[in-house]
């Protein structure tokens, strides 16, 4: 993980600004996507993060810190503050657990509604797919040898069945990173709560 410990030593100077001051915090998640929020970001945890005003003017950059600042550190101290930040950014983002909560089921909401959708497609090719197999089978038990045109249509039902299976599959293990990644936040933020951060 990056360091964030420079970067994040006047991250309480920007929390303490006034509203009409506001900051923008912006950073590239592991896709290249570029996330904006009025709060810290906790998929930026280990990324630059580019700190606005309402402008949009630089205002500094957290988890920049250069490399005779993290040379002047040994290991240990920077983790240690890299923990602290780190901890400190979790409890600014996420007010109560309900918050955490909340942002999982928002995060997931768009695989579980794209899971849906494949599945009322996959039972109608899944059904095809048997009536065609039963055709086949008619064939196979005459001794008469299968038309191209069903041999085909078996291949393109088949080809379409797997494939969205595999859809299916993609958004299930989305949905189950995306379950590990909060179930991991929430319980950094139960144990920086009963420590008494």
């Amino acid at each position: 993980m990056r360091s964030l410990t420079a970067g994040l030593l006047f991250l309480p100077l920007f929390l303490a600004l006034p509203s009409a001051q506001a900051q923008i915090y912006t950073c590239k998640d592991a896709s290249g996507r570029t996330i904006t929020s009025d709060q810290p970001i906790p998929e930026c945890f280990d990324r630059k993060l580019t700190v606005r005003d309402r402008k949009g003017r630089v205002r500094g950059e957290i988890g920049s810190a250069s490399e005779g600042e993290q040379a002047g550190q040994d290991g240990r101290s920077r983790s240690a503050a890299q923990t602290r930040d780190s901890d400190r950014l979790l409890r600014a983002r996420y007010p109560s657990e309900g918050d955490i909560e909340r942002e999982r089921l928002k995060a997931i909401q768009p695989f579980q509604e794209r899971m849906e959708r494949e599945k009322i497609p996959l039972a109608s090719a899944e059904k095809l797919l048997r009536e065609l197999a039963d055709e086949a089978d008619t064939y196979k038990k005459n001794n008469r040898p299968m038309p191209a045109s069903l041999r085909r249509d078996l291949d393109e039902v088949g080809q379409s069945v797997e494939g969205r299976k595999r859809a299916i599959q993609e958004q299930t293990t989305e949905i189950e990173r995306l379950n590990a990644k909060y179930a991991a936040t929430l319980k950094r933020y139960r144990q920086i709560a009963s420590a008494g951060k």
